[in-house]
């Protein structure tokens, strides 16, 4: 992928933020994959996950002309894919709530199934793991982590743009990793010993 300077490229950056549809439908072959493995790996279903990706070019469509370089579009792409498919499940999870039939009391006091508790769990899990990802970057100042799991980089990419060996890129995303690991159980520890207290 260029910067976007070159006119004859596929993915050129002017051409992108003039809504050009052939720029666009060129960005879209190449991440729609990308995309709705995301958003699956999210936590919603694959049909979801193609109506989230959908969203999410519309939104890039509308917003085009916000976009600083054709660097930056995989991770915007990926990031935006990733909270609207939380928004989606957030949205799943308000509708669940609320019940469907309101003379029975919704759901309120009423024994939810355990297919709803492990899906509510399992959203909780995909919540945290972006929060955490995101706090412990900023609090050990180390971003390979997140551009490697979150933005999709190879651990060559991340190497490449920061210059510096493979070896010393893959050293710090096994200790973030680690790291990770532990402030992770423990979180989800706490977590579960808060909803048994409840």
């Amino acid at each position: 992928m260029t910067d976007g300077t070159n006119n004859d490229s596929p993915f050129d950056l002017e051409r992108l933020r003039k809504r050009d549809k052939r720029v666009f439908r060129h960005v879209y072959d190449a991440y729609v994959g990308l995309l709705i493995y995301t958003a699956v790996r999210s936590g919603v279903s694959r049909t979801d996950a193609k109506d989230v990706v959908q969203d999410v070019f519309v939104k890039l469509w509308e917003s085009a002309t916000n976009i600083e370089s054709m660097a930056a579009l995989k991770t915007w792409l990926v990031v935006s894919t990733r909270n609207r498919a939380i928004d989606v499940l957030r949205q799943h999870k308000m509708v669940k709530t609320r019940g469907d039939d309101p003379s029975k009391g919704g759901v309120e006091g009423d024994s939810e199934s355990p297919e709803t508790n492990a899906s509510l769990w399992h959203e909780i899990q995909v919540s945290l793991v972006g929060e955490m990802v995101e706090t412990l970057c900023e609090e050990n100042q180390e971003y390979s982590f997140k551009r490697f799991y979150v933005e999709g980089k190879s651990a060559k990419e991340i190497a490449l743009e920061n210059g510096e060996p493979i070896s010393t890129v893959t050293n710090r995303i096994s200790r973030m990793r680690k790291l990770f690991k532990l402030k992770f159980t423990e979180r989800l520890q706490a977590l579960r010993d808060s909803s048994l207290q409840e």
